[in-house]
């Protein structure tokens, strides 16, 4: 690995740090024939993140899995870094490699994470539908794949933008001392029937819901009607 790496702080009005790694898998940057755009942006839209002073890391690898690798060991177990964004590395061609190097790293998967960002991708085009992204944790650092194009790398990202203030809060304190969401769903926002929330206040439900869905019916209604509405 021959990249320097570069922090920036970007300030807000807050006391609480968020540390986040953004990695550019490519194998035409980390030669300089090519200018990562994708990185930059990915940190850009995280700096945006209200409520932090985000610290942010930048780092280039090319396509090799374990380059990929030892970056992500060494950000989550040294360094501890609370968020980690790849952004490349994600399709169908044979040195597009980054879910493979993650998966060898993760412990624990988050498929949530990456259906949100599968079906907010397919409301801009049906490729989405060829990216091979993984989400999930090691320690206490949440790690996301996003594609490598500068498009496709913001809006999976802005998809998942809003729940990843409780997701890391969850992880920095393993769930002791954050409280349950109480917030209404948006009046913007299809539910599907088999939505539950964590106070008393009364929800509408889908009539022809009968309150539980399987797991593959509950993303087929929402991919359908995020795509439809």
């Amino acid at each position: 690995m021959n990249q320097t790496k570069e922090e920036k702080n970007v300030h807000f009005n807050t006391d609480k740090n968020l540390f986040v790694g953004v990695l550019t898998v490519s194998d035409r940057c980390s030669k300089g024939v090519q200018e990562d755009k994708s990185g930059p942006k990915v940190a850009e839209v995280i700096s945006c993140l209200k409520g932090y002073n985000v610290i942010i890391t930048t780092f280039i690898v090319p396509d090799e899995v374990e380059e990929i690798k030892t970056v992500l060991k060494h950000w989550t177990d040294d360094v501890k870094l609370n968020l980690i964004l790849t952004t490349g590395g994600t399709g169908f061609s044979c040195r597009d490699l980054t879910p493979e190097a993650t998966k060898q790293v993760l412990e624990r998967e988050a498929p949530g994470l990456q259906i949100g960002m599968f079906v907010a991708g397919l409301k801009s085009t049906p490729f989405s539908m060829l990216s091979r992204a993984v989400c999930g944790v090691r320690k206490s650092t949440l790690i996301l794949n996003l594609p490598g194009s500068v498009k496709g790398a913001k809006e999976s990202l802005e998809a998942v933008l809003a729940v990843l203030p409780h997701a890391l809060s969850l992880l920095e304190d393993n769930g002791g001392t954050v409280p349950h969401y109480q917030t209404k769903p948006k009046e913007n926002v299809v539910q599907c029937g088999c939505y539950q929330q964590e106070d008393d206040t009364n929800i509408t439900k889908n009539p022809d819901s009968s309150g539980t869905c399987d797991f593959l019916h509950h993303v087929f209604h929402l991919t359908i009607s995020y795509i439809y509405r």
